[in-house]
């Protein structure tokens, strides 16, 4: 049949994406997060740092489309090339905006208000994981591109990245 494959690396950096994250979730971690500080941004770090490249370098979008029948792949190929949906997708992934709301989401989540409610209720700590995830989805899409095989090293990715790492390690020292 016509269409892309999915390589072999990518195949192992998806599978390892979601190890990662059941690494990070529902394991002994999670509940040793609660009692100590060091294993909750083990937590963090496992999800944004580890899982979140490895999904976006297993190209998640075509591995999602090809759980598919050929008809329905079609159906949802000519719908993810909606320009509106193209647009939308072209700006989130957009090295500035990605980085953006990447940075206000960690940021966000570590005020102390936002934080401590994260540790006292289960709902605003999966939502807090939850868009840890996501946005750094975003990040990670946006650092290495459409095609991870071949990356993106524009300088504005470059920029996105060496600035996370500045700016995550301030925080990083602040919550010291």
């Amino acid at each position: 049949g016509g269409g892309r494959r999915i390589g072999g690396a990518a195949v192992i950096s998806f599978a390892s994406g979601w190890i990662a994250l059941v690494l990070a979730l529902p394991t002994p971690l999670d509940t040793l997060g609660g009692r100590l500080f060091s294993a909750h941004m083990v937590q963090h770090e496992l999800m944004m740092v580890v899982a979140a490249p490895l999904l976006v370098m297993g190209r998640p979008l075509a591995a999602w489309t090809w759980a598919f029948d050929r008809g329905h792949r079609k159906r949802i190929g000519r719908w993810v090339q909606a320009r509106w949906l193209a647009a939308a997708w072209s700006s989130l992934t957009d090295p500035i905006v990605a980085w953006c709301f990447h940075a206000t989401v960690l940021w966000l989540w570590h005020l102390p208000v936002l934080f401590s409610a994260a540790l006292l209720h289960d709902g605003a700590h999966a939502l807090q994981h939850a868009s840890f995830l996501v946005s750094a989805l975003f990040f990670w899409w946006a650092v290495l591109g459409r095609d991870p095989r071949i990356g993106s090293a524009t300088g504005l990715s470059i920029a996105a990245l060496l600035t996370t790492l500045i700016h995550t390690g301030a925080l990083g020292a602040l919550l010291s």
